[in-house]
């Protein structure tokens, strides 16, 4: 997202000759190993004891189900126009899971060149290629704005659960919170966060802090209030 921020009017998503370059081919393949892996995690079925699991445990979770959220609900968009039943900026829940299949072999994510030379030669991605071709910051449609939330639950979610050097610093959030388009995306993804029981966690309270300047004044948000 970061290099997309920077590279996204070089026209690197665009189908050419009604082929994929690698620009879009490995976005695509990125996007999917995200989801196959919150889909083995959710068909996993795990049932958590609370006597006995952490409260990271649950945190984990948490964050789990919000990145299946972020992609797939139409919430999201609350207060702009648009039909919920067009899968155009958003992804229906279960078919974004049987999408998220084809960067697996069984258990096993395929490798990029994996990918590249098998599922993304096939229709079964298609629908992905899609919602990726062409993605614009300046372009009339929202599905730039729901990549910028997924980026930002991301990025909490590397400061609670990722390596050191994956640590995101304010600046970061805050440099992500300008890219979004349409402010209430900001709105509705704070909104709905305590939803997902991560209103307490130290990274998400980190990433509203930061995004708060690119929230409309009176949007009836208040990170403060909201902790």
């Amino acid at each position: 997202m970061d290099n997309l921020y920077i590279n996204y009017d070089k026209q690197w998503l665009d189908f050419s000759n009604g082929k994929t370059g690698y620009y879009l081919n490995s976005t695509v393949f990125r996007f999917l190993s995200v989801s196959a892996l919150l889909r083995q995690l959710e068909s996993e079925a795990l049932l958590l004891d609370p006597t006995i699991a952490s409260k990271q445990d649950f945190t984990f979770l948490s964050f789990v189900a919000a990145l299946q959220w972020v992609m797939t609900d139409v919430a999201l968009f609350d207060g702009l126009p648009y039909d919920p039943f067009d899968e155009r900026d958003h992804f229906f829940s279960d078919h974004l899971r049987s999408y998220s299949r084809c960067c697996l072999e069984g258990d096993r994510l395929l490798t990029y060149d994996e990918f590249a030379a098998g599922p993304a030669t096939t229709s079964e991605p298609a629908p992905v290629f899609a919602f990726f071709s062409g993605l614009h910051r300046d372009e009339d449609r929202l599905r730039w704005d729901r990549m910028v939330a997924m980026h930002l639950l991301l990025m909490a979610f590397l400061n609670v659960f990722g390596y050191k050097r994956q640590q995101c610093k304010a600046e970061a959030f805050r440099y992500a919170g300008s890219m979004v388009q349409n402010p209430s995306v900001l709105v509705n993804l704070v909104k709905w966060l305590p939803r997902h029981d991560l209103a307490t966690s130290k990274a998400i309270q980190q990433m509203v802090d930061n995004i708060t300047p690119y929230i409309p004044t009176g949007s009836n948000v208040n990170p403060d209030g909201w902790r």
